[in-house]
């Protein structure tokens, strides 16, 4: 990471007699682009980890020559900096998650504008809804909601009414393949 980084060193020699010295090592930017990737608040905002974070333009396509980037234990992301280097400097470029799952839109920015930022903060959307269904009349189910988790498991949640119970709240859970 770039920064100011203090080593020391104590050198001890065979009768025992040490000195230290300190030294100030400066690591410069490689010019690239780091980040982090969070759930939103209202799923506890924790990193997110295992997830590929692309790279895309204006017109909201992958820029294929830049592999996407694969956040870590904390969330973190970074780019190389040998495919960035190569892209048009004065496009503007912003991010997607590879599997679909929709961000904060975080905006457009140019290479240079988000290589200066230090603190690049990716949250996922609120909600990544799929699809709605309601139905009318008795015996119905409305106020239909659905969510999505990160391992794909798919929750939908409504209210049921029917003639003998008044109404009824319903929450089904099904995995990735909707079982």
């Amino acid at each position: 990471m770039p920064g100011i980084y203090n080593i020391s060193l104590i050198v001890t020699d065979s009768a025992g007699c040490s000195d230290t010295t300190e030294l100030h090592v400066t690591v410069q930017s490689c010019y690239t682009i780091y980040g982090h990737l969070y759930e939103n608040a209202g799923c506890g905002g924790m990193p997110v980890q295992g997830y590929e974070i692309a790279l895309i333009n204006e017109t909201m396509e992958v820029v294929a020559s830049v592999t996407p980037a694969i956040t870590g234990s904390d969330g973190n992301f970074a780019f190389s900096y040998f495919e960035i280097i190569n892209l048009d400097s004065m496009e503007y470029y912003s991010f997607a998650t590879a599997d679909g799952f929709e961000l904060q839109q975080p905006g457009f920015k140019t290479l240079a504008e988000w290589m200066a930022d230090e603190n690049i903060e990716l949250v996922l959307a609120d909600i990544n809804e799929q699809w709605i269904q309601t139905y009318d009349g008795p015996d119905s189910l409305y106020d239909v909601g659905t969510a999505i988790d990160l391992d794909g498991n798919i929750y939908v949640g409504g209210i049921t009414q029917n003639l003998l119970t008044d109404h009824d709240y319903i929450v089904i859970k099904y995995d990735p393949q909707g079982n």
